[in-house]
């Protein structure tokens, strides 16, 4: 009888861990648009710049697979939100893809063949609506805290000029940057031009609105945020 049920619980063992899942899917050009078209998730283009001139699918965000930087930045991405990675023909999408997956990011989609397999659909490409920012001068940790120690009040503005998500927000950060004008001040901070400060202050998922008052963050807030909330959080208690 004990012989009887060790043969029997083996298949059923093996059974259970062949449906693992796993955060990394393939999924075909049609598929792929369905997931862009939910807009619940990040557009990722791994192309070189070049590739990327001769048009995008939907609005991406840009980070060269060849870059030497590539994996620090993949790093700001936000590990909870779906990511859609796509490439020339699969094959760099397929290795981000399984990167993002060891650095621990909750679902990757991966288009399967690539742009290649889009354009041979019949499917659209586009060319990003919103301009990139010009190079931002990077800045020292030391810089960072003189430059938070001369406001009371202080938005951090965690961003990146690859990130889209970080682009949307560009005119609502101008907008605030206005209306507190005399109360708080707006800092800017690129994470790659300054990846000490980026570093210091944990800045994962770009972009990211850490509020300092008296020197001390008091709170963070991350994604696409309204100007009523990012007032509201810098204006509170003053």
């Amino acid at each position: 009888m004990k012989r009887f049920i060790s043969i029997f619980l083996l298949p059923v063992a093996f059974s259970v861990s062949s449906f693992a899942s796993s955060a990394v899917e393939n999924v075909d050009p049609l598929a792929f648009q369905k997931l862009i078209d939910s807009g619940e998730g990040i557009v990722l283009d791994v192309r070189t710049p070049d590739e990327v001139a001769q048009g995008q699918i939907g609005e991406a965000s840009v980070i060269d697979f060849y870059a030497d930087d590539f994996q620090r930045k993949l790093g700001l991405m936000n590990r909870a939100t779906p990511i859609f990675v796509y490439c020339r023909s699969g094959g760099r999408s397929g290795r981000t893809a399984e990167m993002m997956e060891q650095m621990g990011f909750e679902k990757v989609y991966n288009l399967s063949g690539g742009i290649k397999a889009w354009e041979g659909k019949g499917l659209p490409l586009s060319k990003s609506a919103i301009a990139p920012a010009k190079s931002a001068e990077g800045m020292s940790l030391g810089s960072f805290k003189e430059a938070i120690a001369e406001s009371d009040s202080v938005l951090v503005d965690f961003h990146t000029n690859w990130c889209v998500p970080c682009r949307r927000m560009r005119p609502v950060i101008d907008q605030l940057e206005d209306d507190v004008a005399g109360r708080a001040r707006v800092l800017r901070v690129d994470a790659d031009a300054s990846p000490e400060v980026a570093s210091a202050f944990n800045v994962v998922g770009v972009p990211v609105f850490v509020i300092i008052k008296g020197g001390q963050e008091i709170a963070r807030l991350n994604g696409i945020v309204s100007l009523e909330k990012l007032k509201e959080t810098l204006l509170e208690g003053s």
